[in-house]
């Protein structure tokens, strides 16, 4: 998804309402995943996603490079639940250390399949809970090759010889 300056704002002031609802050790938890999964290099400016006042910067903005919008949008969705379905999904959990859960963290966010398809991120006091779809089911519905068609819900019945191929 490209900048919206509607959305993208919006989505990073609700990311930052969910950080500061956490206690401080969970807190720690998501600033680590969030500086190994992301390009941001120093804890200071991750830290500034989740400022109040004047000072903040939001986590989705436009000088994002799209494959970094992409990752960034994917777990600010994932955290707040708003791409959750009632689809099969697949759970892996932490490990040990805030380090080790963080290497974790970022190697499951940039796969280029669970980091895609993750539906829920549940953080807490030392891990955390990654849940991503099972069979990778993808919400636009355009055709893989040109010879995939797709047959849309009309008002019209449909033509006998379609009815007929598919019974």
């Amino acid at each position: 998804m490209a900048y919206d300056s509607v959305t993208s704002p919006a989505l990073s002031n609700n990311f930052r309402v969910y950080f500061l609802a956490q206690n401080n050790a969970t807190q720690q938890e998501i600033i680590r995943s969030l500086l190994a999964a992301t390009s941001v290099a120093a804890e200071r400016n991750v830290r500034l996603w989740f400022e109040t006042g004047t000072g903040f910067r939001n986590i989705l903005n436009r000088t994002l490079s799209a494959d970094e919008y992409t990752l960034r949008e994917n777990i600010v969705k994932a955290c707040l639940r708003l791409n959750n379905e009632n689809i099969p999904t697949k759970t892996t959990g932490s490990v040990a250390t805030r380090q080790a859960n963080a290497a974790k963290f970022a190697k499951y966010m940039q796969d280029p399949y669970t980091g895609k398809y993750v539906r829920a991120i549940v953080f807490m006091d030392f891990g955390f809970t990654f849940s991503y779809d099972t069979y990778g089911r993808d919400d636009d519905l355009e055709p893989e090759s040109p010879d995939e068609t797709f047959i849309e819900f009309t008002p019209e019945p449909l033509p006998d010889e379609i009815i007929a191929d598919f019974f």
